[in-house]
């Protein structure tokens, strides 16, 4: 359909070496948008050769840390022009409140807040002198759902949350929207060990509704609807995909 028909458009997706970025990376270079593909790994590092051959001849792929803000600057450069930002870096660090450091605090900042802030202010000013921009951070169910082991992952992505809706409000007028997208328990590499416990997962399924866990896949759809015209009239929005487990 025309209205998802991302042709000519330009998408950075960070976090998209592997799991919930790299589907969505897939997903918008099948709709015909050229992809920044992004991940910590370096270019010849199998992950990343993994990604750029699920994605294309219209992916490219670079690594940065994006704890280090320097990185960031070298992402944004090598990137050149973007109509489309999609935020998934983020990290867990699970510590029960008694045990939260500082220097996990400091982490988890850089990479699941500070580092979208950061390429929101860098991608700005070419969407508002285009009059057109998507921005898409994908959030987590803890917003409306915070695990007590990650006190700190919970509280940004709440923080998260407010900062879309703060910007949607500036932005709306400039043709910019700018949306939350927040998965439940989806499985990826990162949570393959926690929910290989059975008593864990146990406690972990009795808390979604449609008793069974998400996919990479379950996410794309709704992002490729917030960065096509299709979704021209959504902003500010958090659209949760989570089973019914925010409920």
């Amino acid at each position: 359909m025309s209205d998802f028909n991302l042709a000519g458009k330009r998408a950075l997706v960070t976090g998209s070496s592997e799991g919930i970025g790299l589907a969505i990376a897939t997903k918008l270079a099948r709709a015909g948008a050229h992809v920044q593909l992004h991940g910590i790994e370096a270019p010849d590092h199998p992950l990343a050769q993994a990604a750029l051959a699920e994605v294309g001849e219209r992916g490219r792929y670079t690594a940065a840390d994006l704890a280090d803000p320097e990185a960031l600057e070298t992402l944004i450069a090598t990137t050149g022009p973007i109509d489309m930002l999609i935020s998934t870096v983020a990290t867990q660090v699970r510590q029960p409140l008694g045990e939260v450091t500082m220097d996990a605090v400091d982490l988890q900042f850089r990479l699941n807040f500070q580092s979208a802030l950061q390429l929101i202010q860098a991608v700005l000013p070419q969407m508002r002198a285009k009059r057109w921009g998507r921005i898409v951070v994908i959030g987590s169910v803890q917003e409306a759902k915070p695990h007590p082991q990650m006190v700190t992952y919970a509280a940004l992505k709440g923080a998260q949350e407010n900062l879309v809706r703060n910007l949607a409000l500036q932005l709306a007028a400039d043709g910019v929207t700018v949306n939350n997208v927040a998965p439940g328990v989806i499985v990826t590499r990162r949570n393959q060990a926690p929910l290989a416990d059975p008593e864990y997962a146990r406690q972990v399924i009795e808390r979604i509704p449609a008793r069974a866990y998400g996919e990479p896949r379950d996410i794309v759809g709704a992002v490729l609807l917030l960065c096509s015209e299709a979704g021209r009239y959504i902003t500010g929005a958090t659209i949760p995909i989570d089973g019914g487990m925010h409920i």
